[in-house]
């Protein structure tokens, strides 16, 4: 799979409180996308109350856990007009 789009709502801390939601956090996400030798990984379904910095962070927090695990993995946070030519 080259692009995979994955709900990331909630922090792994955050969790706990939401069993049974069907929503995941992008640790889930990312370790999912690279069992499956996913190439780059889009974080969506953002919680609607976090601000666009807490999203950066987010990211940034997912690109670090990448890096931590040795994965090969590109992961961005979507936004509004991203767009995926296929």
């Amino acid at each position: 799979v080259d692009l995979m789009i994955h709900d990331a709502q909630f922090l792994p801390e955050e969790l706990g409180g939401h069993e049974g939601w069907g929503h995941s956090s992008y640790q889930h996400a990312i370790d999912l996308a690279a069992e499956a030798g996913v190439g780059r990984l889009v974080l969506f379904h953002h919680d609607p109350d976090r601000s666009d910095d807490a999203i950066d962070a987010i990211q940034t927090r997912a690109r670090e856990y990448i890096a931590a695990q040795g994965y090969r993995l590109e992961c961005d946070a979507g936004a509004e007009g991203m767009q995926f030519p296929l």
